[in-house]
Formats: structure tokens, C-alpha cells, sequence
């Protein structure tokens, strides 16, 4: 895959990030598997470096900043975010209640690592 991508787009390997997006880890209450794919994941050489692991949550939160943006993006799945959001449609991280119509939902930092 890496030399494929190397060969492909011109990038060397140093060039080369490989990330893993979890949609939901087994477990989540225990976090065990979360904390085994991580620890996995971090001792691979893969690319550049250690393949790096991004959970629903940290993706949901950039993909919910991004969208709150002001900076027009030609993306359909970030539309969609921003439709959702500014309809009251998302469910805020802290409270896990929908956002009032027009207003923006507090977000909490996640550290993906």
C-alpha cells in the first residue's frame, strides 16, 4: 500500500502517514481493545512512522469545528454537518442533548492518543 501510494502520487516514504479510523472499538466501557489497537498500532512501522489511531469521537469533533467554520469548503460531508448542526439535529459531547436551533454545540477537546 505504502509503495503503491509512494509510486502512485510521486511522495516518498518519509512522506507517507498510514491512519487507522475506528468507527467504534469493541469493549468501550473497559476501554481494553481500544488500549491494545493503540498500543498495536504505535509499535507498527508504517510510512513515516507508527500508524496512528483516530476514534469516532475525535473525528465527529474536528468534523463539527470544521463545519462551524466560516470558510466555505466544497465537501458534501461537511455540509451536511453544518445542516445537521445548525438545525439542532447533533447531539452536544458533554450533555448528550441536541443543540437548540442556530446555536452551535459546545465540543470537548479529545486527545486521540
Amino acid at each position: 500500500m505504502i509503495t503503491g501510494a509512494c509510486e502512485r502520487y510521486g511522495y516518498s516514504v518519509a512522506q507517507v502517514e498510514v491512519r487507522l479510523y475506528v468507527g467504534k472499538f469493541a469493549g468501550p466501557k473497559r476501554g481494553d481493545h481500544e488500549r491494545a489497537i493503540r498500543r498495536w498500532a504505535g509499535d507498527q512501522v508504517a510510512g513515516s512512522g507508527p500508524i496512528k489511531v483516530f476514534g469516532l469521537d475525535s473525528v465527529s469533533t474536528v468534523a463539527r469545528e470544521l463545519a462551524r467554520s466560516k470558510t466555505y469548503r466544497d465537501n458534501a460531508a461537511l455540509m451536511t454537518v453544518k445542516v445537521l448542526d445548525a438545525a439542532g439535529m447533533l447531539r452536544d459531547e458533554v450533555t448528550q442533548t441536541a443543540s437548540p436551533p442556530g446555536r452551535p454545540s459546545k465540543t470537548t477537546e479529545i486527545n486521540a492518543e
